[in-house]
């Protein structure tokens, strides 16, 4: 008949060092788990913002007008439409480049392309991602006395194409 092997007793010096021990690391793979995922938010607006100026400077390099969000077949209404559902609110910018030249282009009945464009004029479309909130990462650097301040960004340019 066999017997059962007794598990070697543990001392009183050893009782709780597990608890201990998971006090001391859980906070640390809290964080790190919460930044990988505020990371990946950051990505995924990054790829958002990149996606939505490269469809606005697209749209106004084919002729579109500028016009308002709302009205569909217009320059914002396709940024609005890109960046739908994303967190922060973004600013966009609207750029006509001629010459080496970027202009600023605001009124709802401007296009960035003329309809016979020369070489090297184009559209670009700047979008920054305002009031990005770091769910672990913000709180974080707070307790440690600092802040972040990284944004959500991208920039796009498409070259005109005559009609």
């Amino acid at each position: 008949m066999k017997t059962a092997k007794r598990r070697p007793r543990r001392s009183h010096f050893e009782r709780g060092a597990a608890a201990v021990e998971l006090a001391l690391v859980l906070p640390m793979v809290l964080l790190l788990m919460g930044g990988i995922i505020d990371w990946g938010r950051f990505m995924f607006s990054q790829a958002v913002a990149t996606n939505a100026a490269r469809e606005g400077a697209r749209a106004l390099s084919l002729g579109y007008v500028l016009g308002p969000a709302g009205t569909a077949g217009t320059a914002k209404s396709r940024v609005a439409n890109s960046t739908f559902g994303m967190q922060g609110t973004p600013s966009t910018t609207y750029y006509k480049v001629a010459g080496g030249t970027a202009t600023a282009i605001s009124s709802d009945t401007d296009t960035a392309c003329s309809s016979s464009p020369v070489i090297g004029d184009s559209a670009r479309v700047t979008i920054v991602i305002n009031n990005f909130t770091w769910i672990m990462l913000d709180p974080a650097m707070r307790l440690l006395g600092g802040s972040i301040s990284v944004k959500p960004n991208a920039q796009a340019e498409v070259g005109c194409t005559g009609s």
